[in-house]
């Protein structure tokens, strides 16, 4: 095939197959068996082409009545794209189309001649709603079988709670031990990993009695940030290196085996300015007594972490189950949603792509193909190791073995290991 016979086929706004060859436009106007009848776009133009059943080219028939338009060409393949785009995408309407508009390398003309994107705007938002059910207006509504499932029909649980009461967690942990049940399985985790709210600690207790739960060393050393900033003592953790020192040291507690904590508190809050007493009792209340070190020591586990979009996959994640009530994986979804109030269908929809990007990472993970490792996180995990041997070996003290751990709170500003 030559380039003048070079064909390309894309439809029209009635979703009819049409053909562009050498510069032009056809529409389809019968086919057989064997042939395919095209005839040029413009009514009173007699030009024609023939393919076979399969869309080769046989023959071109007339000449056209008129000059060819390959910025129209250039406009429809524009318009077919992002068409498909708003089909099957949730971005926004305008983003699609600038961002289509910037790929598309159009020439000048034809640039000129492109709607501008508040111009096509209203088209397009047409074309989204033609295929998104109505937006229900009360909590009485039907939900179509498409946004009954995942993308691949995979079980899978992503829940929207009204409230955050110890019962309404039971209330979905009930769920979670009915369905399984319900297909003669079993749903017993063995590790939990959640953040540090307490309805939600007790449910998960009364629920799993025997399963570990940790907390997310994250959400642990937000909280101790909290409430710095709480007790006016920001600008001091940014201007007092001592009280810098101590903070993080609280932080990096997480990180010290479990058996030193007591000690290690007692040596911290000696080693303090007087202006870090009310931050001390508040923490010897709060992660001594109201939630053990149990719940927030790291130590010993592979994963220090359950944000996600900022942490490391969990290496035995096919063994837990993790609760996503944390900052990380909130600003994630809220980039995969791009809209400050989405629609009910939008967001089932970014819900379901939520979960095909849980897959993938679970299958990787399944298959023993886990996260590559950055050099940074290699050398935390090295420093880690080496301090933990040199206080055992008796090279440094409880109190250097903690400030050595709190500078790697120092390396990483967004506190994730």
């Amino acid at each position: 095939m030559t380039d003048s016979t070079i064909l390309s086929f894309t439809t029209s706004n009635r979703g009819k197959p049409m053909l562009i060859y050498s510069g032009y436009v056809y529409r389809l106007k019968k086919s057989t068996k064997k042939v395919k009848y095209w005839v040029c776009q413009s009514n009173s133009c007699a030009a024609n082409v023939h393919t076979n059943a399969n869309d080769q080219f046989i023959k071109a028939n007339g000449r056209h009545q008129h000059l060819p338009a390959p910025e129209r060409i250039e406009l429809r393949d524009l318009k077919h794209t992002v068409k498909k785009r708003v089909e099957n995408e949730t971005t926004s309407v305008p983003k699609i189309y600038e961002e289509e508009l910037a790929r598309s390398n159009l020439s000048a003309a034809a640039l000129i001649l492109a709607p501008l994107a508040p111009d096509a705007k209203s088209v397009l938002n047409r074309v989204r709603r033609n295929i998104t059910p109505p937006t229900p207006t009360s909590s009485d509504f039907d939900i179509p079988d498409f946004y009954r499932q995942t993308l691949n029909d995979l079980p899978c649980v992503i829940s929207l709670l009204s409230g955050k009461s110890t019962d309404i967690y039971i209330q979905l942990l009930s769920e979670l031990e009915y369905h399984p049940e319900r297909l003669n399985m079993k749903f017993e985790p063995r590790h939990v990993m959640s953040d540090f709210e307490m309805s939600l600690i007790k449910a998960i207790k009364q629920k799993f009695p025997v399963s570990m739960h940790h907390g997310c060393y994250f959400q642990y050393c937000q909280s101790l940030y909290k409430q710095v900033q709480r007790l006016g003592l920001a600008t001091a953790y940014l201007d007092d290196e001592s009280t810098r020192l101590s903070c993080r040291s609280t932080m990096a507690l997480a990180l010290l085996p479990i058996e030193l904590i007591e000690e290690a508190v007692k040596l911290l809050e000696d080693d303090s300015l007087p202006e870090m007493a009310n931050f001390f009792k508040y923490f010897k209340y709060q992660w001594l007594t109201r939630v053990p070190p149990k719940y927030w020591n790291v130590s010993t586990l592979e994963f220090r972490t359950n944000n996600f979009a900022e942490g490391e996959l969990l290496p035995c994640l096919e063994k837990c189950i993790s609760v996503f009530s944390h900052t990380g994986w909130h600003n994630k979804f809220n980039n995969r949603v791009d809209k400050t109030h989405p629609n009910i269908w939008r967001l089932f929809e970014c819900l379901q792509r939520e979960e095909l990007s849980f897959r993938q990472q679970l299958g990787k993970i399944n298959c023993g193909m886990q996260k590559k490792t950055n050099d940074t996180c290699c050398s935390i995990r090295t420093q880690i190791v080496t301090l933990t041997k040199r206080h055992e070996q008796k090279q440094i003290t409880l109190l250097e073995f903690i400030h050595g751990l709190s500078m790697i709170v120092a390396q990483n500003s967004a506190i994730v290991l």
